[in-house]
C-alpha cells in the first residue's frame, strides 16, 4: 500500500510477485465494507429471522474472503479499480464466486 499514484521504473521492475495499491483505493474499499457492517447491525434484535434477514441484505455485496489476493493476482504493477471490482464480484448462486 502507498499513498503515492505513481513508481520509477526501477521500483516497477523490481515488484515481481508483489502488487502496489494506492492507500486512497484501499481506503474506500475498507469504508465499503464497514458500510456493509452498519446496514447488517442495523437493525439487529434477538430474532434468529431478523438477523437472517439483515444478513440476506448484505451478503450479495460482500466481497468473497479472497478479493484482494484475486485484485492483486488480476493486477499488472497496480492494483487498480477494475481489478478490485471483478475480484469482490461473487458467481451468482454461489459463494465461491
Amino acid at each position: 500500500m502507498t499513498p503515492w499514484n505513481h513508481a520509477d521504473q526501477t521500483a516497477l521492475d523490481r515488484l515481481d510477485r508483489v502488487r502496489l495499491l494506492q492507500r486512497d483505493l484501499l481506503v474506500e474499499e475498507v469504508e465499503r465494507l464497514i458500510g456493509l457492517l452498519h446496514e447488517y447491525r442495523r437493525g439487529w434484535s434477538e430474532d434468529a429471522g431478523v438477523r437472517a434477514e439483515r444478513r440476506r441484505d448484505v451478503e450479495d455485496r460482500l466481497p468473497v474472503l479472497d478479493w484482494l489476493w484475486r485484485a492483486s493476482e488480476r493486477a499488472e504493477a497496480w492494483v487498480e479499480r477494475p481489478d478490485l471490482d471483478g475480484a469482490r464480484r461473487r458467481v451468482l448462486g454461489s459463494a465461491a464466486g
